[in-house]
């Protein structure tokens, strides 16, 4: 009875052994797909954002349909948020504010308290720093209406420091599918 015990244990042991390797392989073979992946989505980005409408500019297109019934459009886009940098982002900010948009910055006055500072917190916030609290000011700009305001300002041919803000604009190509197919 105790052999019997003994190889039911070894055959359990050895089938745990067995699926603890399988797991480490099924986890190689997703990290080696998530790396093709990755490498498959930087190509597509590169070649939406600069091959295709480089050769498309140098035909003269902003559109084409193909025999598979997908459409090849060129459109402008703006993508970022404003700059973290802190040598830049106070530039950045004055030009936002003389440019018209000015509404768009928020100004976030943060304290922290403990717990059982928790009624001072709802004191003006200008007594604050006169109090010995360490109080900071931030100025930010919602992302989505920073891009908003980015895109205007492009469409309507005006200059505008991108870089200096913490933004980024070009041109890429969207792929429509015929109806029906992906």
């Amino acid at each position: 009875m105790e052999e019997a015990q003994a190889s039911s244990d070894n055959s359990t042991v050895q089938r745990m052994m067995r699926m603890a390797v399988e797991i480490i392989e099924t986890e190689m073979q997703i990290e080696a797909m998530e790396e093709t992946l990755k490498d498959l989505k930087g190509r597509s980005n590169h070649l939406k954002i600069t091959e295709l409408p480089d050769l498309m500019n140098e035909c003269g297109m902003t559109s084409v349909k193909l025999e598979t019934g997908h459409t090849i459009e060129i459109q402008d886009f703006v993508q970022g948020s404003l700059t973290k940098d802190p040598n830049r982002r106070p530039t950045a900010i004055e030009w936002l504010s003389q440019n018209g948009a000015a509404d768009l910055i928020k100004n976030v006055v943060s304290v922290e308290f403990t717990k059982t500072e928790h009624n001072l917190s709802k004191n003006l916030v200008a007594d604050l720093k006169d109090k010995g609290f360490p109080a900071e000011e931030n100025e930010s700009i919602h992302p989505q209406s920073l891009l908003a305001f980015a895109r205007e300002k492009l469409r309507n041919g005006e200059e505008i420091p991108l870089e200096q803000i913490g933004l980024f604009a070009g041109r890429t190509a969207k792929i429509k599918s015929p109806k029906g197919k992906k």
